[in-house]
């Protein structure tokens, strides 16, 4: 078996928050996330055309941590879900940095190699933690409470919710 964590959502929400605040102290939304990819972590982003189309991916991280590799549909017209796809990828370098370490691979053909070797169950693990690590992330708690709690107001007062 990969030596992949098992994480609670609460392990991922404290992961996330010691991110934020070692990388975005300010704690001002959005989130500057290419930034900190860029020159934070040093990382360079390249859009690769086709990337979903023939991989079915919309973005990877290289095994030496180098580069993220994005469908260059979504680097270019949405911009939602590249901002996204970068913090799902920064969290396999924040959470499974030793994993991908132990598989220095360079090209798509060697990444896929190396995801398909993983059990389903490991690579569920594995996108699971991404996915949440991006969306805490993106999304910090006390920005969600305080719109939720602005947006639930604003619908009662208006009469719509009983």
């Amino acid at each position: 078996m990969a030596d992949i964590p098992v994480c609670s959502y609460e392990d991922l929400r404290k992961k996330a928050d010691e991110f934020l605040h070692e990388h975005h102290p300010s704690g001002n939304i959005p989130v500057p996330i290419e930034e900190i990819v860029e020159f934070d972590f040093g990382i360079n982003i390249v859009p690769v055309l086709g990337l979903q189309r023939e991989f079915e991916v919309e973005g990877f991280i290289s095994g030496d941590l180098k580069s993220i590799y994005v469908d260059e549909y979504i680097y270019t017209d949405r911009i939602t879900r590249y901002r996204f796809t970068l913090a799902h990828e920064i969290g396999h370098v924040v959470l499974h940095r030793h994993l991908y370490a132990s598989h220095k691979f360079k090209s798509i053909p060697r990444w896929k190699e190396f995801i398909n070797s993983l059990t389903e169950e490991e690579h569920s693990w594995l996108e699971y933690q991404g996915y949440a690590f991006a969306g805490l992330v993106l999304v910090p708690k006390q920005h969600l409470v305080k719109y939720t709690n602005e947006w639930t107001k604003k619908i009662k007062d208006k009469g719509i919710s009983k």
